[in-house]
């Protein structure tokens, strides 16, 4: 929180000594998130934006054209410290920035503080002497209540401290960016410092208060004598004198600001001075200095050449390689040579390694295991040896690997950057899975918890979906996944799940759910992964991202051309329907011809009947006896409306396709053409009884009317009764029949026409 590192252009204190921050290039500003460009104006960015975070000037809008503030807006990936949030919150020191709002806006963490437009001490600094113990004594009550609440600042310097006033001198602590909570009285932190300002032991990794009181001390050494103790030096330089020497303070004129930069710059954290011996100066005491006991060797030994340095003793060799990790590696432990003939580097250090020979002394035991099991080991990589070789030399060490702190919030970190690029913790995390790094590093200073991490870790690797659920095609269609991810992404989203599975878990499904709700259609496995609720899911949900929008998207497009072609399919059948419907008057006149010559034949037999004689058999008298007209008549018309009105109805209902495939007129039609003289009808009506569809029936119904006329010429009441009867009968099994036959190849065309969709 606060301002960056490099608010203001470099002083000569800052342009001494280049600043190190292992945070990669800064990022240009991007703009706000929506939620908080809605409630604030940026002005302007402050000064060079850093890796971490972006610096504005803001506006309320709300609050007019003075209410100015600062907001930090972290950037992606990156996460603000709840511990740091949740102590800041609490601070009531007047000097210490103001943190007025905290929380997250798109996924970015920010932060709003009061705005201090007065510059910082450093600019203060180029326009003349402050007044020191002033200086010391706002400093040291800001980092007493910081401390109290349990968070270390980490880069204590002038351009972090800001001016509110100068008459008097106001200042303010600022910039709360490494910030971190910490346990008790230590923890082990990133390796993110300004050099000039970092205390010995912040290059093993170790944070705690003590750190900040060095840098205290370095400041209160700067303004007595007016320049850096580390002018004109290389960065190089620097650390090799912060490793190996101790501050030289006798440049001091006042003895009473030498007192305070010899209690505050001793190179052991756990005799540094702290909050109490500064207050206690600060009342004009002289609470007692420890003597400084800098890096010692063992003249009876045979030094080690290490970059231009020689180490005779374990505890500074190990200090300075775990500082220069990969040139210790390289140097000793990428070309070993063999058993016999070693590389010069090798050799060299297993020579220097056998000194340590002493029972009494020296762990003879550990050495020989190191050097036979370990440095030797062919299975082990150059950096998981270095690893063995240092806590060897130092088991004081807080935990480390190829120089970072293996904190649960680096690791963290680690996992996140892995997750997100895995070409950059590939090593990294292969060695920590492969050769079990954790529980190795678990056994080391306040490291325990490791242990239980490295277990959850492994259990949510199994929990990991394998590979073959997504082969089998459960979770994808094969197409877009080939059902492996990348090693090291699963291995990083998982670990980061193992140290925080609850906030890992909502930024994972928070991520995933946005990249669902884009997409342009359901995907159940995608879907099955997403809402399983088990956090390796979760993960592999996550990393299916690409290969569910590949499914979606490909999907998406075979529904358009499905919904294409069932489009035209349809537009096919209203047009066939179309036709049809178009043919409805055609069909209705040739019905209505039928019906016409059907009632022509049909007034003609009424004609011939009612010429005939009109007797009936009387069966209990057994004689015949008139019959009566009108039931005769009756029955003919009933008939002949009822076959009149079926063959209309019909051809209203088949339209366009009713003639000559389904009408009354087609069969006889079709006899027609194939007679030629009586044998031909004959032979028509063969075809028509052999086969023919409706053929039987229109047999029967031509049968019936020869029958007719036989009956006319003999005479014979009984048959001609028997016609009207005969006739409606045929009629109707042949209309029935012609019905289900339309029906049933009006389906097969729809169904054919239509697809699935009939």
């Amino acid at each position: 929180m606060g301002f960056p590192p490099r608010e203001v252009p470099p002083t000569r204190r800052d342009a001494a000594v280049p600043e190190t921050r292992r945070d990669g290039a800064p990022a240009g500003f991007g703009g706000l998130p929506p939620s908080l460009a809605e409630a604030y104006e940026v002005v302007r960015p402050i000064g060079t934006q850093g890796a971490e975070a972006d610096l504005l000037v803001v506006r309320d809008r709300s609050g007019g054209e003075f209410a100015l503030f600062a907001l930090k807006v972290y950037r992606p990936g990156y996460r603000a410290d709840p511990a740091v949030w949740s102590a800041v919150r609490g601070l009531r020191s007047r000097h210490i920035v103001r943190v007025l709002r905290t929380g997250e806006a798109a996924g970015r963490d920010f932060e709003l503080q009061e705005y201090v437009p007065g510059g910082t001490l450093a600019e203060l600094l180029r326009r003349g002497p402050v007044d020191t113990v002033r200086v010391v004594a706002q400093l040291a009550d800001a980092l007493g209540e910081l401390h109290g609440l349990g968070a270390v600042h980490r880069d204590l310097k002038p351009a972090n401290v800001l001016v509110r006033g100068t008459e008097p001198l106001d200042l303010v602590l600022a910039d709360f960016g490494l910030s971190r909570g910490i346990d008790a009285s230590i923890v082990f932190g990133t390796a993110s410092r300004t050099l000039a300002y970092a205390p010995p032991e912040s290059f093993s990794g170790a944070v705690s208060r003590a750190w900040d009181w060095w840098s205290l001390g370095v400041l209160v050494l700067e303004l007595a004598t007016g320049r850096s103790p580390f002018e004109g030096m290389t960065e190089q330089a620097v650390m090799h004198h912060l490793l190996t020497r101790s501050m030289d303070v006798e440049q001091v004129a006042d003895p009473r600001l030498r007192l305070l930069c010899r209690g505050l710059l001793l190179r052991d954290p756990a005799a540094r001075w702290g909050g109490e011996q500064v207050a206690q100066w600060l009342a004009g005491g002289a609470p007692p200095v420890a003597e400084d006991s800098g890096p010692r060797g063992d003249g009876t030994r045979v030094p080690l050449l290490f970059l231009g340095e020689h180490y005779t003793a374990r505890v500074p060799l190990a200090r300075a390689m775990a500082a220069r990790w990969d040139d210790a590696a390289r140097r000793f432990l990428v070309t070993m040579g063999t058993q016999d003939h070693p590389s010069e580097g090798w050799g060299t250090l297993r020579a220097w390694l056998r000194q340590f020979d002493d029972p009494a002394s020296d762990d003879v035991e550990g050495r020989q295991e190191l050097i036979d099991l370990r440095l030797t080991s062919a299975a082990l990589s150059p950096d998981v040896k270095l690893l063995y070789l240092l806590y060897w030399l130092d088991p004081s060490l807080p935990p480390l690997y190829r120089g970072m702190a293996m904190t649960t919030e680096n690791l963290l970190e680690l996992a996140a950057s892995a997750l997100a690029r895995p070409r950059e913790g590939q090593a990294v995390m292969a060695d920590l899975w492969t050769h079990h790094l954790l529980p190795v590093l678990a056994g080391l200073t306040g490291a325990e918890e490791l242990r239980g991490v490295d277990a959850r870790w492994r259990q949510l690797d199994a929990a990991f979906p394998a590979d073959g659920e997504f082969n089998d095609g459960k979770f994808n269609d094969g197409e877009f996944s080939d059902g492996e991810f990348d090693v090291t992404r699963v291995r990083g989203g998982l670990l980061a799940l193992a140290l925080d599975e609850h906030g890992t878990a909502q930024t994972l499904r928070r991520a995933t759910e946005e990249v669902r709700a884009s997409l342009p259609v359901p995907v159940p496995w995608f879907d099955e992964l997403l809402d399983s609720g088990e956090p390796a899911r979760l993960l592999a949900a996550h990393l299916s991202t690409g290969a569910a929008r590949g499914w979606a998207e490909n999907e998406a497009r075979r529904r358009a051309q499905q919904r294409a072609a069932d489009l035209a399919r349809q537009q096919r059948w209203r047009e066939l329907e179309e036709r049809r419907e178009a043919g409805r008057i055609r069909a209705v006149s040739w019905a209505a011809l039928a019906v016409g010559i059907f009632s022509v034949l049909w007034l003609v037999v009424l004609w011939l009947a009612d010429a005939l004689p009109q007797d009936t058999y009387d069966v209990r008298t057994r004689t015949f006896v008139p019959a009566e007209p009108s039931i005769q008549f009756l029955v003919m018309v009933v008939v002949w409306l009822s076959l009149g009105l079926a063959e209309i109805v019909m051809a209203l209902q088949i339209a366009g396709e009713y003639h000559p495939r389904y009408s009354l007129l087609g069969p006889l039609g079709r006899i027609a053409a194939g007679a030629r003289g009586p044998a031909g009808a004959m032979r028509s009506l063969s075809q028509l009884a052999a086969g023919g569809r409706g053929g039987l029936v229109a047999a029967a119904v031509i049968f019936i009317f020869l029958l007719i006329v036989i009956n006319i010429v003999a005479g014979l009441l009984v048959q001609f009764l028997i016609l009207p009867v005969g006739v409606a009968v045929a009629y109707g099994l042949w209309t029935h029949r012609r019905w289900q036959t339309w029906e049933r190849e009006l389906a097969q065309a729809r169904t054919t026409t239509l697809g699935g969709n009939a």
